[in-house]
């Protein structure tokens, strides 16, 4: 997923829909961004949406544009699907409040 993100803005990046009656288990994340991010790594099932972790990349001027996550175990972020609208989510932020910067997020997940 990716967003063009103005200064100061945020944007949810999706990843895809979970399958109905399947459960999905959340691996890691791969995010990057030439601007110093926030990153909320969350999960959504319809309109519930929860923030597991956050976490920040200081863009290329703070030499550290870009962070794979890894989550600790398999059981760590579980979601059942429904087929329609529960997936994984990142909502980023860029903190940079002059330059806008493209923001990168590779969700690695697991189907069960």
């Amino acid at each position: 997923s990716t967003a063009s993100l103005a200064a100061g803005a945020s944007a949810d990046l999706d990843g895809t829909v979970i399958a109905n009656t399947k459960r999905g288990l959340l691996l890691g994340v791969d995010l990057g961004s030439s601007a110093a991010c926030k990153w909320q790594i969350q999960t959504r099932a319809g309109a519930s949406v929860l923030t597991k972790t956050v976490l920040f990349t200081s863009g290329l001027a703070g030499q550290a544009p870009s962070l794979p996550w890894r989550a600790p175990s398999r059981e760590f972020i579980p979601l059942t699907g429904n087929g329609t609208d529960t997936n994984f989510r990142v909502r980023v932020t860029n903190l940079d409040g002059r330059n806008a910067a493209d923001a990168y997020c590779t969700f690695l997940w697991d189907e069960e």
